[in-house]
């Protein structure tokens, strides 16, 4: 079997990613300091959006360092065909206060992926503004 490798450098394109309106502003609203976009597929990873969920944190911290480790050619294949987008903590107030399912507005965010609030579900809100 022939491995095909690429450069990633090939997939960036001159375009650079939006910022999200209201979240987040940067100090000078400088698009310039936004990453560039990549014409490759986008894989999301998240966790956490039940705070209880302690161990997905384990398992994407496994993926984090499997993907960002430089001496493995697998790894490397990967980083070349794919953005990804990571969110290690999807309901940071809820594990903070040790919530087991819901965030701090007695909210199960499961519930809220098709049509989130950017008041009340501000972090599914934003997951959706940032893969779209």
């Amino acid at each position: 079997m022939e491995m095909v490798t690429f450069s990633s450098r090939e997939k960036i394109t001159d375009e650079r990613e939006e910022l999200i309106d209201g979240l987040f502003p940067e100090a000078d609203g400088d698009p310039e300091t936004r990453p560039f976009k990549f014409n490759k597929p986008t894989i999301f990873l998240a966790s956490r959006v039940h705070p209880g969920e302690t161990p997905a944190s384990f398992v994407l911290t496994g993926i984090w360092k499997f993907l960002t480790n430089e001496k493995s050619q697998q790894s490397k294949m990967l980083r070349d065909r794919f953005v990804f987008k990571i969110v290690p903590m999807l309901n940071p107030d809820g594990v903070y206060r040790g919530y087991y399912r819901l965030d701090t507005m007695a909210q199960n965010l499961n519930r809220y992926y098709i049509n989130p609030s950017p008041m009340n579900q501000p972090t599914i809100w934003a997951v959706k503004k940032a893969i779209e």
